[in-house]
């Protein structure tokens, strides 16, 4: 496991489908898929991370990963459109809003369809950084 926890400089393809080209036009679509399969399995690593060395920090390993993808989605909008909002914030809050938990809680939990999901993580997005 050490092998894969060294690997900081992966990126999730989540969030690199958010830094692409096509984010405008399909906001969010392929991370509410991959988070959609991933929430479940983050929820128990991070739970996990508490009570093992390795497993945190993998856990550590893939918050680092999405926070690098969040400032990658924040650079590509910057070229595209103007964000009313510093880099540093901007990348905050799509770190944040685009968290497998916010997926599990609102759709597993509150049980959200996945399309009402998407449409308000796509509204909420272009509402905060555009």
């Amino acid at each position: 496991m050490s092998n894969e926890v060294s690997n900081a400089n992966v990126v999730p393809a989540s969030i690199c489908v958010l830094a692409s080209s096509s984010w405008a036009r399909t906001p969010s679509a392929v991370l509410v898929a991959i988070n959609d399969r991933y929430a479940d399995i983050d929820e128990v690593l991070h739970a996990a991370a508490g009570a093992d060395d390795e497993l945190r920090t993998l856990w550590q390993t893939s918050e680092r990963q999405r926070l690098t993808g969040a400032e990658r989605v924040v650079a590509n909008l910057r070229a595209k459109a103007t964000i009313r909002l510093p880099p540093k914030a901007a990348t905050d809050i799509v770190w944040v809003l685009t968290a497998p938990d916010q997926l599990r809680r609102l759709v597993r939990v509150r049980g959200w369809p996945l399309q009402r999901y998407e449409r308000w993580l796509t509204g909420t997005l272009r509402s905060q950084l555009l």
